[in-house]
Parts: structure tokens; C-alpha cells; sequence
């Protein structure tokens, strides 16, 4: 495949590291890009390749079948790397995401989105989330550790806290208990440490 060819490559990947963790990065796909130059090297698991789209864009890695598949590196001119498994020109299975901001994510990923388990590390402001993912959002079980100091232990859906619990607040205050939509609803339980009172009950 020469650099005149008319090959194109298309990937998604979430674009901006966030300044919280809490906030879910909005996704952009790249759409059919041309190829502008392409330095391929043949071996037995295929292709190495390093490709220049006109976009700005890099990859190094390898292709099979002319489509980005197996380990590589794909760069987008923003700052933003991801490096890890592609198949058939997806980023899907394994690997690593990095912003300029210095948020990184390691794990699961599927067509480009943080879905399984994986770990979102914002060093700046000293936030992470350790837990699963679904379409990119924190979904299922998982670790919250905010800026504050607080932290949330427990279920999460579409990026929200809901269902049961555990969030203990700067203050060493807490609150064991059920969350609807991020907010406290349900049956549960919260200990003003620095008060000496508890609250055993229904939120809403």
C-alpha cells in the first residue's frame, strides 16, 4: 500500500482528560481520513506500520489487512495518545489513554470508549476513579476519590452514584446508604462525626 493510495483509517477516542473525574468526556469520532503517508515494514505478524493522516494525526503500530489491528499508538494532533489494542481500525480491548492536562486512563476500552474495568487518574487535581465502565461513563461498581478528599465507594449508573453506597466526606462525615441520580434517596444512614449525631432513615 503506497502513500497515494486512497486507504482510510477512522478511530474514536475520549477527547479531553476532564478537569474532574466525575465528568464524562465527550467522545468525537474521526470521520474517513486519508492517508498521507505511510512507512510499512512486512514481518510475520503482519504489518508495522507508521502512518501520517492529513488530519495531523499519527499511528505506529500494526495493520493487517491494510486496517489498523493489534498493538499501536494513535495520536492526535490535540495532545491526546492512546496506546494499546486496535481491531480492524477500532480501538477496542486494552490500553492506555493520556491528555495534555496529565489525566490518564488505564483498561478496558470498546470502540474507543472506556467500557470493563479501568482506572481514570487525574494527578493536577488529585482525582481518580477505579471501577467499571460502560459507553464511557462510570457504570457498575467502583472507587471515587475527589478533589476534596472525599470519597464514594458503591454503584454507579451513566456516570452517577445510584444504588447503594458509601461516601465519606472531607469532614470525616458519612452517609451509608442507597443514591438515586447522583443525590441521596432511599434508605440510609448518615454520621456527623464532627457533630456527634446520627441520621437513620429515609432521604429523599
Amino acid at each position: 500500500m503506497s502513500a497515494q493510495s486512497q486507504a482510510t483509517a477512522t478511530a474514536t477516542a475520549p477527547r479531553g482528560g476532564g478537569g474532574r473525574a466525575t465528568a464524562v468526556d465527550a467522545v468525537a469520532a474521526l470521520s474517513p481520513i486519508l492517508i498521507a503517508a505511510l512507512d510499512a515494514d512486512a514481518d510475520s505478524g503482519g504489518s508495522v506500520a507508521r502512518v501520517r493522516f492529513r488530519s495531523g494525526n499519527t499511528y505506529e503500530g500494526r495493520l493487517a489487512g491494510g486496517l489498523m489491528s493489534g498493538a499501536g499508538t494513535y495520536a492526535w494532533r490535540d495532545g491526546v495518545v492512546y496506546r494499546g489494542s486496535f481491531v480492524a481500525n477500532r480501538i477496542a480491548g486494552a490500553g492506555e489513554y493520556a491528555w495534555p492536562n496529565g489525566c490518564r486512563y488505564e483498561g478496558e476500552v470498546s470502540d474507543g470508549l472506556r467500557s470493563g474495568r479501568g482506572r481514570l487518574t487525574c494527578r493536577a487535581n488529585l482525582t481518580f476513579y477505579d471501577g467499571e465502565w460502560k459507553d464511557g461513563a462510570q457504570h457498575g461498581e467502583g472507587v471515587m476519590q475527589y478533589s476534596d478528599g472525599s470519597r464514594y465507594e458503591g454503584s454507579w449508573q451513566q456516570g452517577r452514584r445510584h444504588g447503594p453506597g458509601r461516601m465519606t466526606y472531607a469532614s470525616g462525615n458519612v452517609y451509608v446508604g442507597d443514591w438515586v441520580d447522583d443525590a441521596k434517596h432511599g434508605r440510609g444512614r448518615m454520621m456527623w462525626l464532627d457533630r456527634n449525631e446520627t441520621y437513620d432513615g429515609e432521604w429523599k
